[in-house]
């Protein structure tokens, strides 16, 4: 009796470890996720402040700004944003949740709507439905 109380005890005690192993795991993850994402924000930032001053620099010379040093620095803001959505997907992927497809915000993985922007949840992904197997049945 007192064997089986220290079997389930020690089984027990292994699965709150790796339980609390898997959640440390997921929290240093979306940890590092979250810094990445807010470093290339503020790169982002720091581009529109540029294409403002660029701007503004222009008008006061009574000037059009330069369309390749724009083209530039927007194309730059497009590859940072094509990252920082890289990143949230793995984000939610990592947290058990889904991405809007339109505002690409975080949602709980049961939401039907983004509850940001209202936009419909992406379709589930079903893997090995019913509808990809036919049944066979043995006759004698």
């Amino acid at each position: 009796m007192a064997e089986d109380f220290f079997s389930d005890l020690g089984k027990s005690l292994t699965k709150v470890t790796r339980s609390a192993v898997t959640r440390t795991g997921t929290l240093v993850e979306t940890t590092k996720l979250n810094t990445r994402i807010s470093a290339e924000q503020k790169e982002i930032d720091r581009l529109y402040l540029q294409i403002g001053e660029l701007v503004f620099r222009a008008r006061e010379d009574g000037v059009s700004p330069d369309e390749a040093e724009l083209e530039n620095l927007t194309g730059e803001i497009r590859e940072r944003r094509d990252v920082i959505w890289e990143l949230k997907e793995n984000l939610a992927s990592a947290k058990g949740m889904k991405l809007c497809t339109k505002c690409r915000e975080l949602m709980d993985a049961g939401a039907a709507f983004c509850p940001k922007c209202g936009e419909p949840a992406p379709a589930e992904e079903k893997n090995g439905s019913d509808a990809d197997f036919t049944e066979v049945s043995e006759e004698e």
